[in-house]
């Protein structure tokens, strides 16, 4: 997959739901895999871990994490990416392909990362691509 030059939203910053804890958390690889693969732009949101994250994607560390930004919603992190990352199992990223669909058009990548779009065959049928944990990827149709 081509991840150069392009805007991620990456939803969930924390290593499960209900917390802001960072330590291992999958985040971490994931920011990290991207700015390597030359994203343009990470949106990121997470109800609880931002400040976390803001600490810990210092860009007084890393120059590259300049190119992260945070977002006080799932719709605002979504609006302008060109593909969805998720990455922790918040409650509220469960279903979200009405949202999805509202915000983002096809061509677009969903990589759901805790199996949390139950509906994804339908996301599919309607010309998203969509690769979840475990499974293989499923182009458009």
């Amino acid at each position: 997959m081509n991840f150069n030059q392009k805007t991620v939203a990456l939803l969930g910053l924390a290593f499960k739901q209900r917390t802001n804890d960072m330590r291992d958390s999958s985040s971490l690889q994931v920011v990290e895999g991207l700015l390597g693969r030359g994203v343009a732009a990470i949106r990121a949101y997470d109800p609880l871990a931002i400040s976390e994250a803001q600490r810990y994607f210092d860009p007084l560390k890393n120059h590259l994490f300049g190119k992260i930004s945070y977002h006080r919603s799932v719709k605002e992190a979504l609006e302008g990416s060109d593909m969805l990352f998720i990455s922790t199992d918040w409650e509220e990223f469960r279903g979200l392909s009405g949202t999805i669909e509202k915000i983002v058009k096809p061509p677009y990548l969903v990589i759901d990362g805790r199996r949390m779009i139950p509906d994804y065959e339908e996301l599919v049928a309607r010309g998203y691509g969509y690769l979840a944990v475990g499974s293989p990827y499923l182009a458009p149709k």
